[in-house]
């Protein structure tokens, strides 16, 4: 692994662990057991420019981050209910 890879993947735990802070459940689902990932809304193979905005991460159940990937509208509405859309266009647009 290079040092690159392995930086990005200690910036990525430490951004779980401040969406933990943010929401202890999945906010797509609102489960609270199981293990918590910290799904990105802009996933991070679209957009270098948010991999790293913690404006962009929030907790997800496995599964819901999974599906994520296939039904992107639970996670957006979910961050346009809680954020508002001005703040979903400001996000999309860098």
């Amino acid at each position: 692994m290079t040092e690159k890879r392995k930086l990005e993947n200690a910036i990525h735990k430490v951004m779980r662990e401040i969406a933990l802070i943010k929401h202890d459940y999945c906010v797509v689902c609102g489960r609270k057991d199981g293990i918590l990932q910290g799904g990105h809304l802009i996933p991070k193979s679209a957009s270098r420019s948010v991999r790293f905005d913690l404006m962009n991460v929030h907790t997800q159940c496995s599964g819901c981050n999974s599906l994520h990937r296939y039904n992107q509208a639970p996670y957006i509405n979910w961050f346009i209910k809680e954020y508002g859309a001005d703040t979903f266009d400001e996000l999309v647009r860098k």
